[in-house]
């Protein structure tokens, strides 16, 4: 699949954080569909990401990845998409630099970690 990707990002059309975060929709998507969820509220503070998975964009309409999350927002379940401002995003952002290093393919937080509690409360009192 990288290899795929590489001329959309080399032409400028999606840069590494767009790749990097569809990346990760991609396998949370998968992830939710295994354990059965059917309504999924997904929240990105990357615009294009956005239009992607809102079908406003066709920047990865001919590679693997793209096609890939197509053929799972098609399935029989409800996807909701947001953007949502980078300061409202504090959780998701401190989870992806502690996962930085880490081996695997995917990885999983049973309880939250205490480095993100202050961001999560952050997050809490922003959102109301």
């Amino acid at each position: 699949m990288e290899e795929k990707m590489q001329p959309a990002i080399q032409r400028g059309l999606c840069g590494k954080a767009q790749t990097t975060e569809l990346w990760a929709i991609l396998v949370g998507l998968r992830h939710v569909w295994r354990l059965g969820f059917r309504k999924v509220e997904v929240e990105t503070n990357n615009v294009e990401v956005a239009r992607i998975l809102n079908h406003t964009s066709n920047v990865f309409s001919e590679n693997a990845m793209g096609l890939s999350i197509g053929a799972l927002l098609t399935l029989d379940w409800e996807i909701v998409t947001r953007h949502i401002p980078r300061t409202a995003n504090g959780v998701a952002d401190r989870l992806a630099k502690l996962s930085r290093g880490l081996t695997g393919e995917e990885f999983q937080f049973i309880e939250p970690p205490a480095e993100a509690a202050a961001a999560m409360l952050e997050d809490l009192s922003s959102s109301n």
